[in-house]
């Protein structure tokens, strides 16, 4: 009997503090931390603030264990991308279609793991930078794995190349997860353009941008410049 009791105790504080977990990621993910008050997260989940503050020490505490969890879904979701077998370019935008698949069904998630509240506790602070720089490693991991695997010109520094690169790939990426989870689109439509420009990058990355051979010249440049300044001009007279 007593067994019983305890286990049925047991059950039930799971039960809290998941619901607890998920107001919170709803408010959260739509007001951020400084809009969301833990009164809503408790009128969402259903408690008395006591009950929430048995289980979270804070709100601080609180977002920290939000935060936390939201890490690992997003970790496990990947699980099964076996990128450590990955060499083709159909198998790194297969990974970040499957990161943008996640954000589209868990949209609240994106906002929290992009979140930086301001102006509070140096303990948030702390854990908040080190969940982004988590989270960031997490995002660009397909690509680490197959430039490691990938031949680079003599002379090239291939750290160096993976900093740039990765900042370019990253920062279209999170365009495309970024629409995604704010539902501005449809999902397929935002992820079949996000794996175009995916791989876009990545040849003119691969192959450079300029034809074999061709160095632009001073003179080139300016007549370039020329040109443009010539057509912007063409255009203030018609207006």
């Amino acid at each position: 009997m007593q067994e019983t009791e305890e286990l049925s105790r047991e059950l039930e504080s799971v039960d809290n503090r998941q619901r607890i977990l998920e107001a919170a990621i709803n408010a959260f993910g739509e007001h951020g931390y400084e809009g969301a008050s833990t009164n809503q997260i408790c009128t969402a989940a259903g408690i008395s603030k006591g009950l929430l503050f048995h289980y979270f020490k804070s709100k601080e505490n609180l977002f920290m264990a939000v935060l936390e969890h939201c890490m690992n879904e997003f970790v496990r979701s990947l699980q099964s991308a076996r990128l450590e077998q990955s060499t083709s370019l159909a198998d790194l935008a297969a990974f970040y279609r499957q990161q943008a698949d996640f954000f589209s069904r868990h949209p609240g998630y994106y906002r929290i793991l992009t979140q930086v509240p301001s102006g509070q506790s140096a303990a948030l602070d702390e854990f908040v930078a080190r969940a982004k720089e988590s989270f960031s490693n997490k995002l660009s991991l397909g690509l680490r794995l197959y430039l490691s695997r990938s031949p680079v010109r003599p002379g090239v520094d291939r750290e160096v190349a993976l900093e740039m690169i990765t900042g370019i790939v990253m920062r279209l990426q999170e365009k495309y997860i970024s629409a995604v989870s704010r539902q501005e689109f449809p999902g397929e439509e935002v992820m079949r353009l996000m794996e175009k420009d995916f791989l876009s990058a990545v040849d003119i990355i691969s192959h450079g941008i300029l034809q074999p051979g061709e160095t632009p010249s001073v003179e080139k440049a300016a007549d370039a410049e020329a040109g443009a300044e010539a057509v912007w001009v063409q255009a203030a007279e018609r207006v």
